[in-house]
C-alpha cells in the first residue's frame, strides 16, 4: 500500500494535456483562475476528458524535444494520475506553497506557461489503472466509490 495521498478532487483536461503532465514534463496548467486555496499543497487527480485538442497534437509533433503522446494509448473519460499543486503564477508574480519553494525551478515554471494564470504542478504520478469516471468542468469532487479504486 502506498503512502501517497489519494486525492479528493480532480481536474478534467483535454487530451493530450493530461498525458503531457503525467509523462512529458508539463508542470504548469494554464487557467483563467487561481487554484482553490484548499488545494494548495495537496494532490489533485488528473482526469482525461472525452475531448481532444487537435491543435495541441499538431503543436507537439512540430517539436521533437516535447513529449508527444500516442492517440491510440490515451484513455478517455478516466482518472489517470495525480499531481501536487505547488502554487501558481501570473506574468508578474509567483506564489508557492512554502515547502515547495526550493523544489520548483524557473524552467519548470516557465516552459509551459502561457497564462493568464499557471498552476504550478509537482510530482506527477500515474495511477496503476485508469479509472473510468465522468468528468466536470473545473475542479470537482471525486465520489467515494471511485476514490476507493485509485491506486499508485
Amino acid at each position: 500500500m502506498s503512502d501517497i495521498e489519494i486525492p479528493e478532487y480532480a481536474l478534467t483536461l483535454w487530451s493530450p494535456w493530461s498525458q503531457c503532465i503525467l509523462y512529458g514534463g508539463k508542470l504548469v496548467e494554464n487557467r483563467t483562475y487561481r487554484p482553490p486555496e484548499h488545494l494548495m499543497g495537496k494532490r489533485l487527480a488528473i482526469h482525461t476528458g472525452q475531448t481532444s485538442d487537435d491543435k495541441a497534437y499538431r503543436y507537439l509533433r512540430e517539436d521533437p524535444s516535447i513529449y508527444s503522446p500516442s492517440r491510440s494509448r490515451r484513455k478517455k473519460g478516466c482518472l489517470v494520475g495525480s499531481v501536487v499543486i505547488a502554487g501558481y503564477r501570473t506574468p508578474d508574480s509567483l506564489k508557492l506553497v512554502k515547502r515547495f519553494a526550493d523544489l520548483v525551478t524557473l524552467s519548470q515554471r516557465d516552459k509551459w506557461f502561457s497564462g493568464p494564470i499557471g498552476w504550478i504542478l509537482y510530482d506527477p504520478i500515474p495511477f496503476v489503472d485508469a479509472i473510468p469516471s465522468r468528468g466536470w468542468p473545473g475542479v470537482w469532487g471525486i465520489e467515494d466509490h471511485v476514490r476507493a479504486q485509485l491506486r499508485y
